[in-house]
């Protein structure tokens, strides 16, 4: 037992690596303080939430005003100065402070609550794959973890039950999912879920496996993430509607974006093939806005 416990033995002290300043500006630059953004817990894409950074734990000090995180030079040379004195400061820790209470629960079936359920949400220890506004075609996103959710005894959000997430700044991406071979169109068309009334969008862009669509007055609280979606068009040349079916990936105000996975052929639905993906395009190259 005594060579466990060796008093003579000196106590060292843990350093705490200091966060790469670079790293930390572009995520809190992506994710400012008051932005609505999406979220989805433990890798499960399909259960998508919405919450809003009310602050910054920096150096476990909370900041709740963007007047008190400035942004000093451009590029790799760019430091964040914290607080009243404006000054730089080595940076230990950095967590998001978000509410417990998230917009959207309601609308999620019975199948996604009993996962959501299971797997603990904003549970201490999950990861929380936050998701900021689309931002030059690019949507921001970062990785989280839960590090205790605990309420605030004063300030601006006295009693408020709310979750630090702790941020892994090396983690962002700016991703398009559509990219690849990305048709830009603008084709009317209708959108539905299972019995329910056609809604009018525009189709913005076709890609090889999604569809962005735009609704010109924003999107019914009923569209969520996660859903299944019916998709009609008219095609050049055809003298009835292109079918598509396929599950709500995101959706923003104007903007949703629809991940296709089959097509109606004589009155039924089947898997999406390659081909007809490219019947699709080619018939869509043929719009006048899209002619080569």
């Amino acid at each position: 037992m005594g060579l466990l416990f060796n008093k003579s033995q000196p106590v060292t002290k843990v350093t705490q690596q200091a966060l790469d300043s670079d790293s930390v500006c572009a995520v809190l630059q992506h994710f400012p303080i008051g932005t609505t953004v999406n979220y989805y817990p433990e890798f499960k894409k399909a259960i998508v939430l919405e919450t809003v950074i009310i602050g910054y734990m920096i150096n476990k000090t909370p900041f709740f005003s963007a007047q008190d995180v400035v942004f000093e030079g451009e590029g790799a040379d760019m430091k964040l100065l914290v607080g009243e004195e404006r000054k730089a400061t080595r940076l230990n820790s950095l967590s998001f402070i978000i509410p417990v209470e998230s917009r959207g629960m309601g609308q999620l079936d019975y199948t996604r609550r009993v996962e959501l359920d299971r797997i603990g949400g904003l549970a201490k220890g999950n990861n929380i794959t936050l998701m900021a506004q689309v931002d030059e075609g690019k949507t921001p996103l970062v990785q989280t973890t839960v590090a205790r959710n605990t309420q605030f005894k004063e300030g601006p959000f006295a009693n408020t039950v709310i979750s630090l997430l702790d941020i892994d700044v090396t983690s962002l991406l700016l991703i398009d999912q559509r990219a690849k071979a990305r048709l830009q169109i603008n084709l009317p068309a209708h959108i539905s879920a299972d019995k329910g009334d056609p809604i009018s969008c525009i189709m913005a862009d076709f890609s090889d496996r999604s569809v962005r669509l735009r609704g010109e007055s924003g999107w019914p609280a009923g569209i969520v993430a996660g859903m299944r979606l019916t998709l009609r068009f008219r095609l050049p040349g055809r003298n009835a509607d292109t079918v598509l079916r396929g599950e709500l990936y995101r959706v923003d105000y104007n903007d949703l974006v629809l991940m296709l996975e089959g097509i109606e052929r004589d009155g039924q639905c089947r898997r999406m093939e390659v081909i007809d993906l490219l019947e699709i395009k080619s018939k869509l190259l043929q719009l006048p806005a899209n002619a080569a």
